[in-house]
C-alpha cells in the first residue's frame, strides 16, 4: 500500500465528516445530520482525499483509526 499523508492537515469540518463516514453514512444522510448540501459534503470528501493522497475514502478511514484521528466503534 502506498504511503499516505497524515490526517492530522485536515480540518475539524473534514474530520467531522470522515467520522461521520467510518460510521456508514452516506453523503446525503451526513448532508442532513449537519445541515449542509450534499455537493458540500462530496466536495469535503474530495478534499480528504487530496490533502491524504489515498485512492479511496475506505484507505483513508482506515489511515485515520490507526492514527487515533478518530474514534473505532466497531465491536470485534
Amino acid at each position: 500500500m502506498a504511503q499516505l499523508k497524515n490526517v492530522t492537515a485536515l480540518s475539524q469540518k473534514e474530520r467531522e465528516i470522515l467520522t461521520l463516514i467510518s460510521q456508514g453514512l452516506t453523503s446525503r444522510e451526513i448532508a442532513v445530520k449537519i445541515f449542509l448540501s450534499p455537493y458540500t459534503v462530496n466536495t469535503h470528501r474530495r478534499n480528504i482525499l487530496r490533502k491524504t493522497g489515498a485512492k479511496n475514502i475506505l484507505a483513508v478511514v482506515a489511515l485515520a483509526i490507526q492514527h487515533k484521528t478518530i474514534a473505532s466503534d466497531i465491536a470485534a
